[in-house]
């Protein structure tokens, strides 16, 4: 999963994958449903890698806009994920039809919704739950996270140590709960540390930082950026070319308890819901495949996912909200929109309309590029809204989407303008 760093690539692997999470940790154990307590730890009682195994739970690679891996995962054959059986939802987009002009409307609330920025470049990527999100700042010598709080303040997370080439390395949607925030510093093309900053006192500790031995004889890398369930944070560690032998580590945050390990294989990336913990597989693309691999969702040594999600768990770019799993399947006119949650039955919304890449931003579809205008399917209309040139839908958060506007941006690095919109304020598009 790891290649060369590249700054650029921290935005696009963060704006790649998707959407949000908002939603309060206290209001409901952390994975009832996957069998795991409500502190959010797994129980320490054997579990069967065979049948994962068994399952096709596949490797990794999300391609150039999200995790990219190297060719050294192997490909396995997988035939499981029936085409989704579920109700279409009665919204139908047309096919492939003109896009509407941004709406003024849209526009108002965007220049509303600016938040304060003190960097050149800032990338949005990651969400939080109650309208919070990681803003990734840089300039000239300066580098830093910071967490912005629904009120639009910033508080930094992060600052590289002096003399120090790191870069934070962020989950989209899992790496901020209601009392931590967790993610991984890269260093040297591999993440080699793991980090919680805690939203109550402020303070930032290392949880897990490899060892030269580690890392040089052992080959070892944090794999997957690292995600914050409650007061767990999860990671995958494994030797630099052994996906096959993973390890899926539970570290409880704060002093509360002590480290747990889990054998896995072939983690693409983790994902927090109100089910708990899911683990994100994926075979090896086709050469030349890079946008929207499929990957597989499971429960890994957690348990078994419910028969309802089960039956659809293959798809592409999945993403969380905190409480609901959204992804997409099919292709072109046969596109689809599911989402599910531990609460309600899996739901399929029709999108043929979806562009090319479409990534899942709230009720948006989005592709976007910075050297031409992108689109954004809007599914409660089934109308595609043109964005200009640089303008981006981000990610979710609270009930609101994340714009980054780099018209004015001095590089590719990130966007001179952030703002921050209710979705309820952006009018559904039907022009």
């Amino acid at each position: 999963m790891r290649r060369a760093h590249d700054e650029s690539d921290v935005e696009q692997r963060q704006r790649a994958t998707l959407a949000a999470r908002a939603y309060d940790d206290d209001r409901a154990p952390v994975i009832p449903i996957l069998d795991l307590p409500a502190d959010g730890r797994p129980e320490e009682r054997p579990r069967l890698l065979i049948a994962v195994a068994a399952a096709a739970v596949i490797l990794v690679v999300a391609g150039a806009l999200a995790f990219a891996a190297p060719s050294w995962r192997d490909h396995r054959e997988d035939g499981i994920g029936p085409a989704p059986t579920t109700a279409v939802s009665a919204v139908d987009p047309q096919e492939n039809p003109a896009s509407c002009a941004l709406p003024a409307q849209w526009k108002t609330a965007i220049a509303a919704g600016t938040v304060g920025v003190d960097h050149p470049a800032n990338a949005a990527v990651g969400s939080g739950p109650d309208g919070t999100f990681l803003m990734h700042q840089t300039g000239e010598g300066t580098d830093e996270l910071a967490l912005v709080d629904a009120d639009g303040r910033r508080t930094t997370v992060w600052s590289p140590s002096a003399g120090r080439a790191e870069h934070p390395s962020v989950s989209p949607d899992s790496a901020v709960s209601g009392r931590w925030v967790a993610f991984g510093l890269l260093s040297d093309s591999t993440d080699y540390a793991v980090l919680a900053w805690n939203r109550s006192s402020r303070q930032l500790a290392t949880v897990r930082e490899l060892s030269s031995e580690e890392r040089i004889a052992g080959n070892l890398v944090i794999d997957a950026a690292p995600v914050v369930a409650g007061d767990t944070a999860y990671w995958v560690e494994h030797r630099l070319t052994n996906t096959r032998h993973e390890t899926l580590v539970a570290q409880p945050l704060g002093g509360t308890g002590d480290r747990r390990d889990y054998p896995v294989a072939d983690v693409d990336r983790l994902v927090v819901t109100d089910a708990g913990l899911l683990i994100l597989t994926a075979p090896n693309p086709a050469p030349g495949t890079t946008l929207g691999v499929d990957e597989t969702v499971t429960a890994g040594p957690f348990g078994r996912l419910p028969a309802s999600l089960n039956a659809v768990r293959v798809g592409r770019w999945f993403t969380s909200d905190g409480a609901t799993l959204r992804w997409l399947t099919g292709a072109r006119a046969s596109t689809r929109l599911l989402a599910w949650n531990p609460h309600d039955a899996v739901t399929t919304t029709a999108a043929p309309a979806a562009p090319l890449g479409a990534r899942i931003v709230g009720p948006f579809l989005v592709s976007v590029s910075y050297a031409e205008a992108g689109v954004a399917l809007d599914t409660r209309t089934g109308r595609t809204v043109a964005l200009p040139v640089g303008l981006d839908l981000a990610l979710t958060t609270g009930g609101a989407v994340v714009f980054a506007d780099g018209r004015r941006r001095v590089d590719r690095r990130g966007a001179a303008t952030i703002a921050r919109v209710a979705i309820d304020q952006l009018a559904p598009v039907t022009c």
